[in-house]
C-alpha cells in the first residue's frame, strides 16, 4: 500500500521489516494521538506556553518517527510561532494550526487503513 502522510516503507525498515512491531508502533499511535491533540488544544486554549513547548517537542519526535514530514513541518511551524514571542499565545484559530489538525486527521486515516492491511496480512 502506498502511503501519501507517512513512509510506511521507512518505518517498516526501523522496525527490521517486523510487522509485529510495525503493528505495535501503529496501534498505539492512533491513541497516542487523540491524547496529544486534545493536550494540544487544550494548551493553546488556555495560553500555557510550557506545556504547548513540551507537548510540541513530543509530537515532532513521533510524527519525525513515522516519517509525517508535512505533519512535522506544521508542528514545527507552531513551535516557531511559540518561540517568536513566548508572551504571545498561538490562537486557536491559527492557520497552521487548521493545517496541522487537517493533516493529522488524513495521517490517522492512512494509519488505521495501513493497519487494516497488516491484520488482513495484504
Amino acid at each position: 500500500m502506498i502511503t501519501k502522510h507517512f513512509d510506511a516503507e521507512a518505518l517498516s525498515a526501523d522496525m527490521f521489516d517486523s510487522r509485529t512491531a510495525l503493528r505495535s508502533v501503529l496501534e498505539t499511535f492512533s491513541p497516542w494521538l487523540v491524547e496529544v491533540r486534545a493536550q494540544l488544544h487544550a494548551a493553546i486554549g488556555t495560553g500555557e506556553a510550557e506545556a504547548l513547548g513540551r507537548i510540541v517537542h513530543r509530537m515532532r519526535g513521533a510524527l519525525a518517527q513515522l516519517r509525517a514530514v508535512r505533519a512535522v513541518g506544521l508542528v514545527r511551524t507552531l513551535d516557531a510561532q511559540r518561540r517568536q514571542d513566548s508572551a504571545l499565545a498561538i490562537p486557536p484559530d491559527h492557520p497552521a494550526l487548521a493545517a496541522l489538525d487537517a493533516e493529522l486527521d488524513a495521517l490517522a486515516s492512512e494509519v488505521t487503513d495501513y493497519l487494516a492491511t497488516l491484520r488482513d496480512g495484504a
